[in-house]
């Protein structure tokens, strides 16, 4: 049996996450988080709380919007009000809806760029095959007359300090 609701949960490394909680009874030990979201709080001087709510996960990059993780990298549950539960219900179906009206555009975005990046390497590996540092093996008279005086000594100071 599955059992599922929206939970406030404390991680381990201190976030406060807001999230649809499933437990499965036949995997002890885990739970599966359906799209969740970090609260982010900040609290005025004088007891005004604000907050939002930001993506937990690059849902963007996944093929939907869970995570399984074990229970012991939860230190804590708490039950959200009813208007935050509410609240984060509406954020977490716009946040689906996005995934499927801009999945086309992440996923050309993603190609674009792993072109980019195997074109980059195939131009670097076809220049590294090439001598393009080799120099001619004779130097020029002006270099030479930085660098040697008339006496035989180490050429101009001002040139070469």
């Amino acid at each position: 049996m599955i059992e599922s609701k929206v939970l406030m949960l404390l991680m381990e490394r201190g976030e406060i996450i807001i999230s649809e909680v499933s437990y499965d009874q036949t995997k002890p030990g885990l739970a599966t988080f359906i799209t969740p979201a970090v609260i982010l709080v900040e609290r005025g001087p004088h007891g005004v709380l604000g907050f939002m709510l930001s993506a937990w996960l690059p849902s963007e990059l996944m093929t939907n919007t869970h995570i399984t993780l074990s229970q012991h990298l939860l230190t804590g549950t708490m039950v959200p009000n009813p208007e935050m539960v509410s609240f984060y219900t509406a954020w977490a179906k716009t946040e689906r809806d996005k995934m499927k009206s801009f999945g086309k555009d992440f996923t050309a975005q993603i190609q674009a760029i792993e072109k980019y990046h195997v074109d980059k390497y195939h131009s670097s590996k076809h220049r590294q095959k090439k001598d393009i540092f080799i120099s001619s093996p004779e130097v020029s008279p002006e270099v030479i007359a930085l660098f040697e005086d008339e006496n035989g000594g180490w050429g101009d100071p001002s040139t070469s300090h």
